[in-house]
């Protein structure tokens, strides 16, 4: 069986997707920030912290939907790395990863070029930029042999505790 685990699974995505999956059969486990877990009790998904996160890897596939949402702006690089290593500590060394981004990585105006592959660092919102730095950092750092990046169109639905 497939071992997956959903990073950032306490959205409207991510409880999505983790439904979907236990119900293809897969081992799904959400891995959330402790004040969101409740989220995933109530649609009966497994979860497990993000501190406690090492200790059930390695897992098959690491699909991250996770945005930095707390502390200061300017914290968000580190937390961005903070990604990367929790990315890396949870996936096989064979296993793959698939980063989620939103189209919003080509403007908010859909003003760029929709590029298949990376995209360089630019000025831009901050939601922009910080999803813009993770998919490169994903890219240069991570040393795994499928890494995907997945990037969605506008998605609605109820969102987490950190959005409503």
């Amino acid at each position: 069986m497939t071992r997956v685990a959903v990073v950032g699974a306490a959205g409207y995505v991510g409880r999505e997707l983790c439904s979907r999956l236990s119900a293809d059969g897969m081992d799904v486990t959400g891995v959330v920030r402790p004040s969101s877990g409740f989220l995933l009790d109530h649609a009966g998904i497994e979860w497990i912290a993000v501190e406690e996160a090492a200790r059930e890897a390695p897992f098959d596939v690491v699909i991250n939907l996770a945005y930095p949402t707390s502390g200061s702006i300017y914290e968000y690089p580190e937390r961005n790395l903070e990604l990367v290593r929790l990315i890396e500590q949870l996936s096989a060394a064979d296993g793959s990863v698939l980063q989620v981004s939103t189209q919003a990585v080509f403007g908010m105006a859909l003003e760029y070029p929709q590029t298949p592959g990376p995209l360089p660092m630019r000025r831009d919102f901050l939601y922009v930029e910080t999803k813009l730095e993770l998919e490169n950092l994903l890219v240069d750092r991570l040393a795994r042999p499928r890494l995907e990046i997945i990037r969605l169109g506008n998605v609605w639905g109820p969102g987490s505790a950190a959005w409503t």
